[in-house]
């Protein structure tokens, strides 16, 4: 088999490789700093929000998941095998919308929350109607968090369907991804649909999986570049 079409393979695996890397930092710190979030609790969520560097927070998110959105976009096209371009393709484009939905949960969360929580610490404006903006707030961000996140399960596990129908990633960890991301985009889709007793946290641990994989999928990129640019000198 030969690679794709193009003299742009090495540096395309290159960026795939820190892109999709730097991106599992990226929200890996984020969810760290985020600490638990006292969701429908509208004063003590004004605290929590003064207490981090909340804008900041949610901005580094947003560059994480645009991160992902170059890393795979590089992988689609170093793809090799019609099939495993067109999935692929398929598979970014759902990724753009999912990252949208993202970027928007965040700059409301963000950006909208922090501009309360100030107002909040400042005293310039009336703690009741800050509670009410800040319960508004939170319905509307809660629901593009979870639609995001079941977005973000199907676009990953499609990519990694795709990766199924190439030899350049190793099938145990293609299978990873399949499963970490079906958990996340169902776990998502249930959380969605309101289903008794589906919280977060319960898919969280897929989302893990799926991080480990993304890891992985940079570490594959980033050999195979080395050894065809090796080839090629």
């Amino acid at each position: 088999m030969t690679e794709a079409p193009g003299t742009s393979t090495v540096p395309l695996l290159r960026i795939a490789a820190c892109a999709s890397v730097a991106g599992v930092v990226a929200v890996s710190v984020v969810f760290a700093l985020l600490g638990d979030v006292p969701r429908g609790e509208p004063a003590a969520v004004l605290d929590h929000v003064n207490d981090r560097p909340w804008v900041w927070m949610r901005l580094s998110g947003i560059m994480g998941m645009l991160a992902w959105v170059v890393a795979f976009a590089a992988l689609a096209r170093s793809m090799r095998g019609e099939r495993a371009r067109a999935v692929a393709g398929l598979a970014q484009s759902l990724l753009v919308v999912a990252v949208a939905v993202f970027a928007v949960d965040y700059a409301v969360d963000g950006v909208g929350v922090a501009q309360v929580a100030n107002a909040w610490a400042d005293g310039t404006a009336p703690r009741d109607e800050l509670l009410q903006q800040t319960q508004t707030l939170e319905l509307v961000a809660g629901g593009l968090s979870i639609l995001s996140q079941a977005l973000l399960g199907l676009a990953l596990l499609v990519h990694a369907l795709a990766q199924l129908n190439t030899d350049e990633f190793p099938k145990p960890l293609t299978w990873i991804g399949i499963v970490g991301c079906a958990g996340w985009f169902l776990g998502g889709s249930l959380r969605f649909a309101g289903v008794p007793g589906v919280s977060f946290e319960l898919f969280v641990p897929f989302t893990m999986v799926a991080m480990v994989w993304v890891v992985g999928v940079g570490v594959v990129a980033w050999r195979r570049g080395s050894a065809l640019a090796r080839a090629a000198s």
